[in-house]
């Protein structure tokens, strides 16, 4: 993280994570005086691909072209009401927000709309997800992996975040997480900063001593992933950890295997730090 946030883009898809994600950023865009864009992306593959195509020639229904443009425009017409009720819901929290409706690939359209921003708010889930599990769906981990700036992924109930948990190491994403808890605690001074280091096998670095926004370093023993998900089981911790890390298991923490299991099992928010 390089200055303050100026920048937010906040995905949304009319889901009932769409409106924590947008708490979530009307409330850092007033306290960071940032400005704030909701977006919407019409997914191409649900009107345009193949699937399609032959479904409409099995059931004998219209040319394909002219099912393929009726449903584009229901989507279109779909996602300009997603986005004017996410402008609405802004509005009514005392943000002005704009809006940008995207068609294509989700993933690659919303990363490069948003690469102005240096804040991306995703929900954890998606319209299709309505289980109550709180793993990350397949559409946002696309977009986190694609992303160039930090994320914030949002469970499925706004809470204003009472302690933020600092994964921090030495590494320069480490170092990211630790700038953007010293900024986020200089927005939210009421919100407690619990900095946590896990030590692994033949890592001997001192960290005795050693603060974030004036909160003493914990120390911890063991796998990281658990000891991270282990310190964030409260919905109203916000969990914050580099992109990648120090050692070869953290620096797999966000990006392969290790980084979804901590995002699928910690219980509130957590900013994914570059």
């Amino acid at each position: 993280m390089k200055g303050s946030i100026h920048q937010i883009y906040v995905a949304i898809d009319g889901s009932v994570y769409a409106e924590p994600a947008i708490q979530w950023g009307v409330m850092l865009a007033k306290e960071a005086d940032a400005e704030l864009t909701l977006v919407h992306c019409v997914e191409q593959r649900f009107y345009n691909s193949s699937l399609f195509m032959d479904l409409s020639g099995i059931l004998g229904a219209a040319p394909y072209r002219d099912n393929a443009e009726q449903l584009r425009s229901w989507l279109v017409s779909r996602g300009e009401n997603v986005l004017e009720s996410g402008r609405k819901i802004a509005a009514q929290l005392g943000v002005t927000a704009k809006t940008d409706l995207l068609i294509g690939a989700c993933s690659e359209k919303i990363c490069e709309a948003a690469k102005s921003a240096n804040l991306v708010i995703l929900g954890r889930r998606g319209e299709n997800c309505d289980d109550g599990s709180h793993l990350v769906g397949s559409d946002a981990e696309r977009i986190i992996r694609r992303l160039k700036c930090s994320c914030l992924v949002t469970p499925r109930f706004f809470d204003k975040p009472q302690t933020m948990v600092v994964g921090v190491n030495d590494s320069g994403p480490g170092r990211a997480a630790i700038q953007w808890a010293e900024y986020l605690h200089e927005l939210f001074a009421d919100c407690a900063v619990k900095p946590l280091h896990i030590r692994e096998k033949d890592n001997d670095d001192d960290y005795s001593g050693s603060q974030v926004a004036g909160a003493e370093l914990e120390l911890a023993d063991g796998n990281p992933e658990e000891a991270l998900v282990a310190a964030c089981q409260d919905e109203k911790q916000l969990a914050i950890i580099g992109v990648t890390g120090h050692s070869r298991s953290l620096r797999e923490l966000l990006l392969g295997t290790l980084s979804f299991n901590v995002l699928h099992h910690v219980q509130g928010p957590a900013l994914l730090a570059r």
